[in-house]
């Protein structure tokens, strides 16, 4: 008789586990797929350097922090350094990059925004009145 009521319990708590599990694999937001290691591509997915604000720039990681790097290729984050900041606006339409280099003294001070989107092929684009950037992601 114990028997017979073990399967359907079973069965029960196997769904149960099933479903919570699909509860908890949620899409991230924007602003996390966003994050990480990105290099600026042309159609073909060739790497290409275009110019924006204070800077060419072949590659682009954005950090958890809202600061950012270009041009970071394979390097440890403690190598590289970061040229300012980042926020997303308008419903993570827009962000705006604030750029800061000191160079040799002179300070140089930048702000670029682009409307910014992932595209059906996972790329990321960056663009505005004067670019269309599009980025696809680092691979580690």
């Amino acid at each position: 008789m114990k028997r017979k009521g073990f399967l359907p319990v079973l069965v029960l708590a196997s769904l149960f586990q099933s479903c919570e599990y699909n509860n908890l694999q949620t899409t991230p937001d924007f602003q996390t797929r966003i994050l990480g290691t990105w290099i600026a591509v042309d159609d073909e997915d060739h790497q290409l350097a275009p110019e924006w604000g204070l800077m060419y720039e072949a590659s682009i990681k954005l950090y958890p922090d809202k600061t950012f790097a270009v041009n970071v290729g394979n390097q440890p984050d403690e190598n590289i350094f970061k040229l300012g900041t980042w926020t997303l606006r308008e419903n993570d339409q827009t962000i705006t990059f604030y750029s800061y280099l000191d160079d040799s003294g002179t300070i140089y001070k930048d702000t670029t925004s682009f409307n910014i989107f992932i595209d059906n092929s996972g790329r990321l684009i960056f663009s505005n009145e004067l670019a269309l950037i599009k980025h696809k992601r680092q691979s580690n």
